[in-house]
């Protein structure tokens, strides 16, 4: 592997957790504005958290293919010899 191809899998996966944790921000926020009363705040972010929500998902579930493949096809392991592959399936599972 050369160049900037064994750091596309990271960097994608960091700003997957970024995003993951501006969600869980977004998240509480609407649980305390709906504590309050409803109103039109609340309904805007719920559509922001729905629609970053299935980015975030998208983004996991890229991250987890570029990862076994990259363990497959670049290293040349096998994919579920580590410890990270087996935790990154259940990360995968229990988000979907």
């Amino acid at each position: 592997m050369s160049g900037l191809t064994p750091f596309i899998h990271p960097a994608l996966m960091t700003a997957t957790l970024a995003l993951g944790l501006f969600l869980l921000v977004i998240g509480l926020r609407i649980r305390k504005q709906r504590r309050q009363g409803p109103g039109p705040g609340t309904a805007r972010l719920a559509a922001m958290h729905m629609r970053l929500g299935r980015w975030f998902i998208g983004f996991l579930a890229g991250g987890y293919i570029m990862g076994l493949t990259g363990m497959w096809f670049s290293l040349r392991e096998p994919i579920f010899e580590t410890g990270h592959s087996y935790f990154g399936t259940l990360t995968l599972i229990l988000f979907m």
